[in-house]
């Protein structure tokens, strides 16, 4: 709210941001919070709509501001998510002012010592039995609700509350995949998943970061499988959780690093390979794909071509120039219809280009690739 008050105040305007006990009367008492600002204010018909998903204001100067317009419908979710209540008073030419409250009830205190229980798994019929999730989350209502989610899919859960719990648990538990938060009390979310990844026992165990903080390439770049921003949709958290966990499963499997940008064909192709056997791992951009290939070194590489600011030919050089990636198979999966000059800038450096839409041709590549065989037809098949 604060950064949407300074982006739609023009220069010379004012952004003031207050804080009160709000009366019990008053949304049941509370905590409230108001951002003011002296910007460009809102008609009738945007205050009915500023809060749903990809929803931005339509004005000259509104259009200037680049955004998403997901960041009031994840406001909007997180606090009532917290059990609270957000609205907005405006109006054009005269700034706005977004005010919510937050209930203020005692928590219980969290354990200070790691409990080696573990909670009951109820999967969709009451059966349990699935594999160990280890949740380590501070926020009592945040792991709650994703201990939820996971026992509903079937998993057994475990939660620790603080950095040292989450070690001891995955040190003693060894469960099949983590949810770590990275804002912790006494602790930093960051540091834990570095110690998970240093120590032999637990580098093993896939770790998908579930947090308010946006830091992703960091995350993924330090051995983090996945990295979702909450609030977090039930059947995404689970999909991650059941990618991470299968492929903890899957120990020994060939490791296959897919990149590209577009989220539906990463999904397709997880679930393909899945099922063929493969551990997967998933980058949604170059750049990305460049940190987690340095930081897991999978066994083949599949690549887009066609990706903004850092592309799938940037990719290949990056790692060709790398002694640690110089051997990385690479198999090119694209839509892209390729010019000579282009196949001659792969020649050489990728051991199939694949077109999109030939999924059994990609599979036949990778097993080519698994069974330890060497190319065929180089670069430009």
């Amino acid at each position: 709210m604060l950064s949407n008050a300074i982006k739609f105040t023009p220069d010379g305007g004012r952004v003031r941001v207050t804080a009160r006990l709000a009366p019990d009367g008053e949304a049941g008492g509370g905590l409230e919070i108001a951002v003011a600002d002296t910007g460009i204010g809102l008609s009738p018909e945007d205050r009915e709509r500023i809060f749903g998903e990809f929803e931005q204001i339509d004005t000259a100067y509104g259009r200037l501001q680049q955004g998403t317009g997901l960041g009031l419908a994840l406001t909007r979710k997180l606090v009532e998510l917290h059990g609270g209540r957000i609205r907005v008073e405006s109006e054009p030419g005269h700034g706005s002012t977004f005010t919510f409250v937050l209930p203020l009830a005692a928590r219980s205190p969290l354990p200070a010592q790691p409990s080696a229980e573990v909670a009951p798994a109820v999967g969709p019929q009451g059966t349990g039995g699935g594999p160990l999730v280890l949740v380590v989350d501070d926020d009592r209502p945040a792991a709650e609700l994703i201990a939820h989610y996971l026992t509903e899919a079937g998993y057994q859960v475990a939660q620790a509350a603080t950095g040292d719990q989450a070690l001891a648990l995955a040190r003693e538990l060894r469960p099949a995949a983590i949810t770590l938060d990275m804002v912790l009390r006494g602790g930093d979310g960051l540091a834990v998943l570095a110690q998970l990844k240093a120590a032999p026992q637990t580098r093993d165990i896939p770790v998908v970061v579930v947090s308010i903080t946006e830091d992703r390439e960091l995350g993924l770049s330090m051995g983090a499988v996945d990295w979702f921003v909450k609030p977090v949709h039930r059947d995404t958290l689970v999909a991650a959780v059941r990618r991470a966990a299968g492929g903890a499963a899957a120990a020994g499997a060939t490791t296959v690093l897919v990149v590209d940008d577009e989220p539906a064909t990463v999904e397709l192709l997880t679930d393909m390979l899945t099922t063929a056997g493969f551990r997967v791992l998933a980058a949604y951009g170059g750049r990305e794909g460049i940190a987690l290939a340095l930081a897991e070194r999978p066994d083949v590489l599949v690549l887009d071509l066609v990706m903004p600011e850092v592309t799938g030919f940037d990719v290949v050089r990056e790692l060709r120039a790398r002694p640690e990636t110089r051997e990385l198979p690479i198999l090119i999966f694209t839509a892209k219809d390729l010019t000579l000059a282009e196949r001659d800038r792969l020649r050489g450096s990728a051991q199939a280009i694949v077109a999109k839409g030939g999924r059994e041709e990609l599979l036949r590549e990778l097993a080519r690739v698994r069974s330890g065989r060497g190319p065929g037809d180089g670069a430009a098949p």
